[in-house]
């Protein structure tokens, strides 16, 4: 029995020592487990906190390594992936550039570090000239070659310290830091200056021409918020346009103007559905039958709240907006219309219309006016459009091909303000014109200044030597006719005759001043 005993406690003493020898390398297997699984834990805390900087480290090569090593490149993908995803929320894909809502955190940091350094920062705000017709016309993958090369440029133009950004569309913002008027001035001149060679699209084998206007404002000099800067620099920008000064500083108290505006705008894109916007005519007269050779349509807004708004403000609105060619469409449908029914009814008279620039530069304009001639069946040869000058010399080369393709439906071109661009001889003698309007400025006191009869008397000879009509707007005064019948003018208009009235009216006025053609062809001859 002892020898029984004995070997029990061996066998106790045996599987004792196995458990603790068990227990100790599970203890050990444990760790060697939960040590890896537990870094890893902690990395997938670091990973969803945003904590990319920090791998996992590795050793040895069993599954766990493994493991580790996968884990690793998981982490390196998602950082690489968010870093794509976050570049492409704060920069536009067109350009590279940062697009608004990272250049309006740039302009905020610019300001802070202005303020805390007791120093000025400027914003320039920039717009392209012509893009919308470029876009229109060539299309958008063209005007997209366009805005990638404006952006090379603009990178050439600034300073490394400068930043500049994408707004959208073909709005560009740059922001120099530490800096005075005059300095950023110069800044915005050289940008300009780098825009004005033509654009070689060497991809679509093309050359365009396109400049900018910039607006510029001052921290702290115009305002200190980034909301004020921009919003001023834009008032800038459009004074600048507007007045084809291509660089404006914002000037103080120009923002009741600018909210003006920007009702006006929002106004004119629903004038024509509230039958606000109306067309009036003023008569031409011949200066050698004493008869009314056309009448010209001229668009009239009467605003509910404000009453009538000039065209002088809320043409260059539409053009601002994009809305003329929608406007020219509504007062050569409404003209022709009109002119036809007066044809019908015994009243054979020409019309004339006004273009805008951006219509001279829309290549779909021809398309237009010939469906519109024969949706009313009105000759074409009774049509004239007048272009004013400085919108032909703006782009010569794009202006004459529209012109040409009007002209070859048979419609007459008429360049309106004679005297006031700055065209010369040969350039008109290139121009596919019928004939030439002297500008009123040059006409309305001609009976009281000498120099006034020396230009309009050189313009009148200009014309006829070069076979043009030549057309006398702005006459008041009897003295005034009486000279430009000396001087052989063809056509005068005026509210000598008749100012601009409705349809109804004109009619009315057209049949007293026939009724007294005796009268009054011995008041013209």
């Amino acid at each position: 029995m002892q020898p029984y005993q004995q070997l029990k406690r061996q066998i106790m003493l045996l599987a004792t020592l196995a458990a603790l020898l068990a227990l100790v390398v599970s203890v050990v297997v444990g760790r060697s487990v939960t040590r890896p699984v537990a870094r890893l834990a902690d990395a997938a805390r670091r990973i969803e906190a945003g904590d990319y900087a920090e791998n996992l480290a590795v050793a040895g090569d069993d599954e766990l390594s493994d493991l580790a090593n996968a884990f690793n490149r998981m982490q390196g993908g998602i950082a690489e992936r968010e870093q794509r995803i976050r570049h492409q929320a704060q920069h536009d894909t067109l350009t590279g550039l940062p697009n608004r809502v990272h250049a309006l955190s740039l302009l905020e940091a610019a300001l802070e570090h202005a303020r805390s350094s007791d120093t000025r920062c400027a914003v320039l705000l920039l717009d392209l000239d012509r893009f919308k017709e470029i876009n229109d016309t060539l299309g958008h993958a063209f005007g997209d070659s366009v805005l990638e090369e404006v952006g090379r440029r603009l990178r050439n133009a600034i300073d490394s310290d400068d930043r500049l950004a994408r707004l959208g569309g073909d709005e560009f913002l740059v922001l120099i830091g530490d800096t005075d008027q005059a300095s950023a001035q110069e800044r915005a001149w050289s940008i300009i200056r780098a825009l004005e060679a033509p654009l070689d699209l060497s991809e679509r084998q093309a050359q365009v021409s396109i400049g900018a206007s910039i607006g510029l404002t001052l921290y702290p000099l115009h305002a200190t918020s980034a909301d004020a800067l921009l919003r001023r620099a834009d008032i800038a920008m459009y004074e600048a346009k507007q007045a084809q000064r291509r660089v404006a500083v914002y000037q103080t108290g120009h923002d009741e103007t600018h909210l003006r505006r920007i009702g006006l705008i929002s106004d004119l894109r629903r004038a024509r559905e509230r039958d606000e916007l109306r067309v009036f005519y003023q008569p031409k007269v011949d200066l050698r039958s004493g008869r009314v050779a056309h009448a010209e349509a001229l668009l009239r807004w009467q605003h509910p709240a404000l009453g009538t708004i000039s065209p002088d403000e809320f043409i260059p609105l539409a053009e601002h907006c994009g809305l003329i060619h929608e406007i020219t469409a509504f007062v050569l449908a409404a003209g022709l219309q009109q002119a036809s029914a007066w044809r019908e009814d015994g009243l054979e008279i020409g019309l004339a219309v006004n273009l805008s620039p951006m219509d001279l530069l829309d290549a779909r304009l021809p398309d237009r006016v010939a469906g519109l001639l024969q949706a009313h069946r009105f000759p074409a040869q009774e049509l004239i459009l007048e272009i004013t000058e400085s919108t032909v010399m703006r782009d010569v080369q794009s202006a004459l091909i529209t012109m040409r393709a009007l002209r070859a439906l048979g419609v007459r071109l008429s360049i309106d303000d004679f005297g006031t661009g700055h065209s010369s001889l040969a350039q008109l003698r290139s121009l596919p014109v019928d004939e030439i309007k002297i500008d009123k400025s040059f006409v309305m006191r001609l009976d009281t200044n000498p120099e006034d009869t020396v230009i309009v008397r050189s313009a009148i000879e200009i014309g006829h030597n070069m076979g043009l009509v030549v057309i006398a707007e702005g006459v008041e005064q009897s003295g005034s006719l009486e000279i430009l019948q000396r001087l052989h003018c063809d056509m005068v208009q005026g509210y000598f005759f008749s100012k601009p009235v409705p349809a109804e009216d004109f009619r009315r006025w057209h049949d007293d001043f026939q009724a007294n053609a005796s009268t009054r062809s011995e008041q013209i001859a």
